[in-house]
């Protein structure tokens, strides 16, 4: 559960658009979840392939 909100809240800030709410999650998901938005969030005006790409990387770094 707590990927699957931290996704849709990376996803929406590569889209530019207002992210869903936040559950509640173990502080360590919430750290990650507000360092990743922060860093995903100026690679939004990239065209959506790059911003798709940029999202598979980021979570393919994290769950390493």
């Amino acid at each position: 559960m707590e990927r699957a909100a931290v996704v849709g809240r990376w996803s929406a800030a590569l889209d530019g658009a207002e992210a869903p709410p936040l559950p509640p999650l173990p502080p360590l998901w919430a750290e990650v979840c507000r360092r990743g938005e922060a860093a995903l969030g100026p690679w939004s005006a990239q065209p959506p392939a790059v911003r798709r790409r940029v999202l598979l990387t980021t979570i393919h770094g994290v769950e390493r």
